[in-house]
This record gives structure tokens, sequence and C-alpha cells, in this order.
């Protein structure tokens, strides 16, 4: 886990972490089309949300805390 975005950078990406290695393996073409494509944008949305929510916190501790030492 990041600790600016507090996700793993492969759950950014792909939307999940994998739990074993053969979650790492290339997902066949029939698994991509059942997938429902609306679902997994709306997650995606609310994850990048969640990542720019946490970068904006951590940049505001940093810049609070760098003053601080000025």
């Amino acid at each position: 886990m990041h600790g600016a975005i507090k996700f793993s950078s492969f759950k950014v990406v792909y939307g999940f972490n994998p739990c074993v290695p053969i979650d790492l393996m290339p997902i066949s073409i029939d698994d991509r089309t059942s997938m429902d494509g609306v679902k997994q944008v709306e997650m995606m949305k609310k994850l990048n949300e969640q990542v720019r929510s946490h970068i904006e916190e951590k940049t505001t501790k940093y810049a609070k805390h760098i003053k601080g030492e000025k």
C-alpha cells in the first residue's frame, strides 16, 4: 500500500488487489466481455476519487509540516 494514496498501485490501475499469483494471469476475452462495464467504470471512478482525496490530504499535511519546520 502506498502511503499517499492508501491503495496499492495495482488496485488503482486494475480495480482489485491480486490475492494469489493466478490473479496476475491475463483475463480471457470471454471473461472480459462478460464483465458489467457500467459497474466497472463506476467502481474505478469512485476509486480514483478516493485516491485524489488521499493525495490532497497528504499534500496538505506535508505542506503544514514543511511550514512548521521553517
